[in-house]
């Protein structure tokens, strides 16, 4: 039961972690996207 509670835990911190560091890497890229495009 404890392991169970455990790696949820660890999950969720691993998914919010991957989802800031797309949502970074997306604004990076669109940023440079519109940079090269003016």
């Amino acid at each position: 039961m404890f392991i169970i509670r455990f790696s949820a835990a660890c999950y969720q911190q691993v998914n919010e972690t991957v989802t800031i560091l797309v949502k970074t890497h997306l604004i990076h890229i669109s940023l440079q996207f519109t940079g090269a495009r003016k």
